[in-house]
């Protein structure tokens, strides 16, 4: 599916990588030099001839990731190669690893490019990728690929939530990702497939550089420059396979935690929250995933019925406002990196938190007379809604204010009534605390 033209690019972009890896310039067959040489426009337009193939093979193969990398850090990579290598590696039939890893280092490349220069985020670019990939065929794709794709939302949601440098390497996210992009070889280079990784990736890039800039300020108060300045370079030059020099930096950040706890901690700290639930006994991924369970319940439940306003829950009616049940049904719906993606996904998680609080404090109350302790784990339950509740309540109101500089004056004071009425039952816990 390759062509003449496009072998071109990309030979010419191989040997130029290879130029910084070797001495010597890299000997070129005749059959290969006689394709360099051809000036029939005609040719042009038409497949690679497999000797040809088998030569980008050989000399792709000698370039690894890294390389890859580095050369495009250091050089650019303008977008025709770009293309023209993506559609390569696309059509073969089988990829190894370190070409699913250079596919995926590419591929994000090309993206945040487009996304620089535009100054907003490319969205959901799966039409892009058809329309970049035409001509090549990809069979459907299979269980693993689809069980990749439902795995990816619920660890954005976790990304668009840290806070703090630490919470990465705490979270494990990086790993977890490179975990799911390994188990769909076969569909990586399928566009639905390919359009979530991209997605994917340029979410956690976002929000690393983010928390990275914050934590190398933070470590330049405590730790040697010279160590700062060796783990920025690292970081910045590749941070997915740098994964001890951000544990080492997200220790150099980490705040002490408070010998006691003795209440939930306001919105805007950063204290090592995971250490300090465990002493709680509250496991934090277990009620990540409770929360994300009643989001998908809600979100089917809408789609059930498009009149439901009101939901019934341990025998208390939580009533909801149109704005809230729309964005729960549109969860269901292709998901859009823009502010109306975004007012959807938190709307929606700010009503998870108030089923969770009804849902806890039921059992609380239930059990707390009952003698007996199993009160207890509703209770510490309760504490961490309450801190990350805050914290939603926090995300929701700064939300509200882009939504009304961005021009949706009505979606901004949706979320902020969406804010309030978290926030008054968040006020319900308070006394036990």
């Amino acid at each position: 599916m390759v062509t003449f033209s496009e072998f071109r690019l990309i030979h010419s972009l191989f040997l130029a990588v290879l130029g910084q890896q070797f001495d010597r310039p890299v000997p070129i067959p005749d059959a290969v030099q006689k394709i360099l040489e051809t000036t029939d426009s005609e040719a042009e337009l038409q497949p690679l001839t497999e000797t040809a193939v088998a030569w980008l093979d050989l000399i792709g193969a000698a370039i690894s990731p890294f390389r890859l990398r580095q050369y495009g850090q250091e050089n650019g990579l303008d977008q025709e190669s770009a293309r023209a290598l993506l559609r390569f590696w696309a059509s073969r039939r089988k990829r190894s690893m370190e070409e699913l890893d250079k596919v995926d280092w590419l591929v994000t490349k090309f993206f945040r490019v487009r996304e620089e220069e535009k100054n907003e985020p490319v969205g959901w670019v799966k039409g892009q990728l058809q329309g970049l990939l035409k001509g090549i065929p990809f069979p459907k794709l299979g269980s693993d690929a689809q069980s990749f794709l439902g795995e990816l939302p619920p660890m954005l949601d976790d990304v668009r939530y840290l806070g703090a440098f630490s919470q990465i390497a705490d979270s494990r996210i990086p790993e977890r990702g490179r975990e799911l992009k390994a188990q769909i070889s076969e569909d990586f280079c399928n566009p639905l497939a390919l359009a979530a990784i991209i997605n994917y990736n340029l979410v956690l890039g976002n929000k690393f550089e983010e928390l990275l800039d914050r934590a190398i300020l933070q470590a330049r108060e405590t730790a040697p420059a010279n160590t700062v300045h060796d783990l920025q370079e690292a970081l910045q030059n590749d941070y997915r396979s740098n994964g001890g020099a951000i544990h080492q930096l997200a220790d150099l950040t980490r705040k002490e935690v408070p010998a006691k706890a003795d209440g939930p901690v306001a919105a805007g700290s950063d204290p090592l929250l995971d250490q300090q639930l465990e002493r709680l006994g509250i496991d934090r991924t277990r009620e990540l995933s409770k929360l994300r369970s009643r989001i998908r319940e809600l979100a089917k439940k809408m789609m059930e019925d498009a009149h439901v306003r009101s939901i019934r829950i341990c025998g208390s009616p939580l009533s909801l406002d149109a704005w809230e049940a729309d964005s729960l049904r549109a969860l269901t719906a292709k998901r859009e990196e823009n502010l109306q993606g975004a007012f959807a996904r938190n709307v929606s998680r700010a009503i998870a938190f108030l089923v969770r609080i009804y849902e806890e404090l039921y059992a609380y109350e239930t059990k707390k007379g009952a003698g007996n302790v199993e009160w207890m784990k509703h209770h510490a339950a309760l504490f961490y809604l309450l801190y990350e509740g805050r914290q939603h309540q926090a995300l929701l109101q700064q939300l509200a204010l882009l939504h009304r500089k961005g021009g949706f004056p009505e979606l901004a004071q949706q979320l902020v009534s969406t804010a309030d009425k978290l926030e008054a039952n968040l006020t319900r816990l308070k006394d036990l605390f």
